[in-house]
C-alpha cells in the first residue's frame, strides 16, 4: 500500500500540477478550407477580452506560495494591495477600494448612486454592466449614442444629457465594445465640468494596452479631489480574469460611500497575492502589451485582406463589421471552433474579436476566410 504524501510533498506535487496545467497553451489546427469543423480540443477563446498569456510567473509563483493562507481572511493582503497602488498612484490608500473584479467596483459604484431613482447618463453602446447594476437598483438610465463618423463616446452630448437628475456618468475610455479613444483634453475638460454636477465614473480597463502617446488617465482629477471614480483591473493585461482582482480610486468620502455596498468578502486570498506580484511585474506588462500590438496588427491585415471594415483598437479586441447580424455569424464561428463577442445593440452587424496568441488568430481567420468565400 502506497505512503500517504506528507504535506510538503502534496504542495510540491499539486503545484507542479497546477503550473503545468496554467501554462499548457489551448491545442488548436487550421480550418480545413472545405468548411469542416477544425481539429482542436478546445474551442478557440476570442470573445472575452482575456491575455492569452495567463498568469505570469510570478504571480503563479505568489499563488503557489499562497497557498497554506487559504484558510486565513485576506485582510493583510488587502491592505499591502491597497497601500501599494497608492503609492503608485501618489494617493493615500483611503483613496483605493477594491473589489472581486472590475465588476463589482461597476455595481458597487452603479448600486451607490443609481438608488431611489438616481439617474445615470451612458454612451449607447459601451460596456453594459454598469447600466445594468445602476438598472438594478432602480436608477433611470439616458443612453446617448456616439459620434456617427468615429464609433467613440460623444461628451458633448452626454454633457448636455446630464441634467440636475442625473448623479453618475460612465466614461469607458477606451470604449467597449468599440476600442475606441477620445482625446485626453476633452475627457479632461468634461470630467472637471461635469463632476460639479454629477459622479463621473471612468473605467480604464484597457488603459495598459494603449500606445497612443497623447492618452493620459483621469487618476490626477482623483487626485486633486474632484467627483471622479476611476476603476481599474487586473483581469485583462495583468491576465488574472478567472481570479477576480478590481480596484477603484476616488476621493476617500466617495470611496467609502461607495463600498458601502461591497457584497462578500470582495478580493479572495490567492487574487490578492497573485495581483500584488502581477502589479510589480513590468516585464510582464511590457510584453503583453507587445504580444498584443502584433496580433492587433495581424487581425487588421487579415480584414483588410476580406474586405471588412473595422474601427482602429486601443484595446486587446477589435470591433469589425459584419454588414449581418452578429448571431448567425457567431453560430457559424462556434461551428469553426472559434468563439467570438455578443452582440452590442445598437450595433448588432458588428463583432467584437478578441485578440490572442497567433495560433488562436490564425484559427479565426481560416475560418473567416472559409466564410467570406463564395
Amino acid at each position: 500500500m502506497p505512503r500517504p504524501l506528507n504535506r510538503r510533498q502534496w504542495l510540491a506535487a499539486t503545484g507542479a500540477l497546477a503550473a503545468t496545467t496554467l501554462a499548457r497553451p489551448l491545442q488548436a489546427a487550421a480550418v480545413q478550407p472545405t468548411g469542416s469543423t477544425p481539429a482542436q480540443t478546445q474551442p478557440i477563446r476570442l470573445m472575452s477580452n482575456e491575455n492569452p498569456l495567463g498568469p505570469s510567473e510570478a504571480a503563479r509563483a505568489a499563488m503557489q506560495d499562497a497557498f497554506d493562507l487559504g484558510c486565513r481572511y485576506h485582510f493583510e493582503a488587502h491592505e499591502t494591495l491597497r497601500a501599494l497602488i497608492a503609492e503608485a498612484e501618489g494617493v493615500t490608500p483611503d483613496h483605493v477600494f477594491l473589489g472581486a473584479g472590475s465588476h463589482e467596483i461597476l455595481r458597487m459604484a452603479g448600486t451607490a448612486y443609481g438608488l431611489d431613482g438616481g439617474e445615470v447618463v451612458v454612451g449607447d453602446p459601451t460596456y453594459e454592466r454598469m447600466a445594468r447594476y445602476a438598472e438594478a437598483a432602480g436608477a433611470r438610465i439616458h443612453r446617448v449614442p456616439l459620434t456617427p463618423d468615429t464609433f467613440a463616446l460623444d461628451l458633448d452630448a452626454m454633457d448636455r444629457r446630464t441634467t440636475n437628475g442625473v448623479r453618475l456618468v460612465f466614461v469607458c475610455n477606451p470604449n467597449n465594445p468599440t476600442g475606441t479613444l477620445v482625446d485626453a483634453d476633452a475627457v479632461e475638460d468634461f470630467c472637471r465640468s461635469v463632476a460639479r454636477r454629477a459622479v463621473v465614473f471612468v473605467d480604464e480597463a484597457y488603459h495598459e494596452y494603449v500606445d497612443d502617446p497623447a492618452y493620459r488617465s483621469m487618476v490626477p482629477l482623483v487626485r486633486d479631489g474632484h467627483n471622479v471614480i476611476i476603476s481599474r483591473t487586473f483581469s485583462k493585461i495583468h491576465g488574472l480574469a478567472g481570479l477576480r482582482v478590481g480596484y477603484g480610486l476616488a476621493r476617500p468620502d466617495i470611496a467609502q460611500r461607495v463600498t458601502a455596498f461591497i457584497t462578500g468578502g470582495g478580493v479572495n486570498v490567492l487574487g490578492a497575492h497573485a495581483a500584488l506580484a502581477a502589479y510589480r511585474d513590468t516585464d510582464f506588462v511590457t510584453a503583453s502589451r507587445q504580444q498584443n500590438a502584433e496580433a492587433r496588427q495581424f487581425l487588421y491585415r487579415t480584414f483588410d485582406e476580406l474586405g471588412y471594415r473595422y474601427l482602429r483598437s486601443h484595446t486587446n479586441f477589435v470591433f469589425m463589421h459584419l454588414g449581418r447580424p452578429v448571431q448567425g455569424f457567431r453560430a457559424e464561428m462556434e461551428r469553426q471552433g472559434v468563439l467570438v463577442g455578443r452582440p452590442f445593440p445598437p450595433m448588432t452587424d458588428w463583432c467584437r474579436v478578441s485578440l490572442s496568441t497567433m495560433d488562436d488568430l490564425q484559427v479565426f481567420a481560416s475560418a473567416l476566410r472559409v466564410m467570406s468565400s463564395p
